[in-house]
């Protein structure tokens, strides 16, 4: 741990640790006088977030669940060490996490749809087709289309 006095107040550099499965990096002040400052920083594994969190996951593809470990939740220590107050903003934690999920999901569905209309425009075989063997009414619109131009020119 490096720390360093400035203004009358000890400077502790961040430094980690882990508790359990549960890292945490420190970094703050404090001072002669018994006030502190610190900063808190939580790397908590989503299974520990609730069953609402656990069912959004649910949703996801394991390859998508393994991209998303943990969620930082910050928790600042402050006043001092014979009252201290402690206060985190799981809310932000909480969008945090939602923003990355959608995140995801919207990357998933431009990828589908790239695949879709290199599919329809290209000819390739479209993944995960379910349209297989059956007359696709979209291909068969646009074939129609592209012969009548092709037929008038």
């Amino acid at each position: 741990m490096a720390m360093s006095f400035k203004d009358g107040k000890v400077d502790v550099q961040p430094f980690k640790l882990a508790v359990e499965d549960v890292g945490l990096e420190v970094r703050g002040s404090h001072s002669f006088d018994q006030s502190m400052d610190y900063n808190l920083r939580f790397e908590v594994p989503v299974k520990y977030l609730g069953q609402d969190v656990t069912n959004l996951m649910a949703k996801l593809s394991p390859s998508e669940t393994n991209k998303i470990n943990n969620v930082s939740v910050i928790a600042k220590v402050t006043v001092s060490f014979l009252k201290p107050s402690v206060s985190s903003d799981l809310k932000e934690a909480s969008a945090n996490l939602a923003n990355q999920l959608v995140q995801m999901q919207k990357d998933k569905l431009l990828h589908q749809g790239k695949d879709v209309l290199q599919g329809l425009l290209g000819g390739k075989k479209v993944p995960n087709d379910t349209t297989q063997g059956k007359k696709d009414p979209v291909k068969s619109v646009i074939k129609g289309i592209l012969k009548k131009k092709n037929n008038n020119e």
